[in-house]
């Protein structure tokens, strides 16, 4: 709220710097905003009565939350000057997603692959070099589902256009001359796959609400579940960084924690091998679930120490090999079939990295306390109150040696949290690159709305209410890539 009555706030941090957006689109944020209101509504009656609902009414309201939050993600974007949707121009145009720019100059996905410690570090692509080849891949796989079908991919994009930018052609030299020049050469096979990308993107952030879902109800029970998934639709992140590689983290994130605890809690060898091939999946797009690795590790070793009897050292040998089997298999696979060397691609990627750091000039120590402030705004201001106060209580039993009145995943959620930031690998952007973090973040503010019981609907209430309006808000006021808005006008 004083974002939007004081204008544009002093955002910038050594060279990041957070751009407001000229106008407000209140008529879109509305919508959205309409959205959300039906997912607090069926978190606020799950949270009471979730436990007596049966298996398949349970089931029936975690599907519509997904659809929910996958509808909010679409209702979200916004109309650009000239009244194109956002999306295509926040995955098109090569300053904002230098991913599928460079996809879509790829004529051969395997050969890149063979040789992609040297490719990412060509002049023409070393905007990318961060990254492994996952979001590479993934763009030049949806470009060419439309190859040699560019009667049906022009149907397909005025479909979209039709329905998502008011019937508006990206194409029409009538349009905006900036529009018109961004994809006036672009195939149509292209500009489907952009559109394409836009909606399997989306969807992928909508469906963090399952995994979350899950991993709440494994650990405090289906009343928090409920709330916990609607929390997840409404994560101002990924509602911000739509649409957008990185939003499609957390949803493998989430679902290797939930089977890293429970093949712990059930001794499941197979739960742990699909943990190890989850955080494998994910390693391909990005470096950062090496943390996804330690953390459902971590959740595997909590739930087997907590189950009350002390779990023999076979057992512990018999789920870590499994999980590493699940982790290398999938790389060994990728380079016996592609000679795609994860090993080398990651340490071309970590050296990317520390360049471009020592480049950029952001100070260590001024990161240090504006990343945790950036992630906990991102985060939602009310969930992080909830999540702080949580954390706060575990740290502290931990402290006094109460082992049992510990909440482990929580605790464990923090110690990842410091430990990444004490790194400083990342300085800033911590909003989008530590979304994958965030699910463990929302299970323990739903999990600790449930310890104010006297006041538990009312708590709920608010919490859903402020978190709706919070991402809402922030997604009509903000501009997270940097100006691309201005260049349309």
């Amino acid at each position: 709220m004083a974002y939007a009555a004081w204008g544009q706030l002093p955002l910038r941090v050594d060279d990041w710097v957070w751009h407001r957006l000229p106008g407000a689109d209140w008529a879109t944020a509305a919508s959205t905003l309409a959205i959300f209101a039906l997912s607090g509504l069926l978190a606020i009656l799950g949270a009471r009565r979730a436990p007596q609902w049966s298996p398949a009414r349970r089931a029936l309201a975690l599907a519509a939350l997904a659809a929910l939050a996958f509808a909010a993600q679409v209702s979200a974007a916004r109309q650009l000057p000239g009244g194109y949707n956002e999306s295509i121009v926040a995955l098109g145009k090569p300053g904002a997603n230098r991913y599928h720019a460079a996809a879509r100059g790829v004529r051969s996905l395997w050969a890149v692959l063979g040789d992609y410690p040297r490719w990412m570090r060509d002049g023409s692509h070393k905007l990318i070099i961060t990254h492994p080849a996952g979001p590479l891949t993934l763009f030049w796989s949806l470009n060419h589902l439309f190859t040699g079908a560019e009667v049906s991919a022009r149907a397909f994009v005025h479909w979209c256009e039709d329905r998502f930018a008011w019937g508006i052609r990206a194409k029409d030299p009538r349009g905006p001359s900036a529009m018109v020049e961004l994809f006036r050469e672009m195939p149509d096979a292209d500009l489907a796959g952009v559109w394409l990308a836009s909606f399997v993107l989306r969807l992928a952030a909508a469906l963090l609400v399952l995994p979350v879902y899950a991993l709440a109800r494994a650990l405090h029970g289906a009343n928090v579940a409920l709330v916990a998934a609607a929390l997840a639709g409404m994560l101002p992140s990924l509602l911000l960084f739509s649409p957008g590689i990185d939003q499609a983290l957390p949803v493998l994130a989430a679902t290797a924690c939930w089977l890293g605890w429970t093949a712990g809690a059930r001794r499941s060898l197979w739960r742990a091998a699909c943990a190890g091939l989850m955080v494998s999946v994910g390693l391909f797009f990005s470096l950062s679930f090496v943390v996804v690795g330690a953390w459902a590790g971590l959740l595997a070793i909590a739930s087997l120490l907590g189950a009350g009897d002390r779990p023999a050292a076979r057992t512990i040998l018999r789920l870590a090999a499994a999980g590493a089997i699940g982790l290398v298999a999938p790389a060994v696979t990728l380079y016996l079939a592609t000679g795609y060397n994860s090993l080398a691609v990651a340490a071309a990627c970590v050296g990317a990295n520390a360049e471009f750091n020592a480049k950029s000039g952001r100070a260590y120590g001024t990161w240090l306390w504006v990343n945790p402030i950036e992630f906990l705004v991102f985060l939602g201001v009310p969930s992080a109150c909830l999540f702080v106060a949580r954390a706060a209580s575990g740290v502290c039993s931990v402290w006094r040696r109460r082992w049992a009145e510990a909440d482990w995943p929580t605790v464990i959620v923090v110690v990842l949290l410091v430990a990444l930031n004490l790194l400083g690998v990342n300085r800033g952007e911590v909003a989008r690159l530590w979304m994958f973090l965030m699910p463990g973040c929302l299970v323990a503010a739903a999990a600790q709305a449930e310890r104010y019981a006297p006041y538990r609907r009312l708590v709920l209430v608010a919490l859903v209410a402020l978190q709706a309006l919070q991402a809402t808000a922030l997604k009509s006021l903000l501009d997270v890539l940097l100006g691309f808005y201005r260049g349309l006008g």
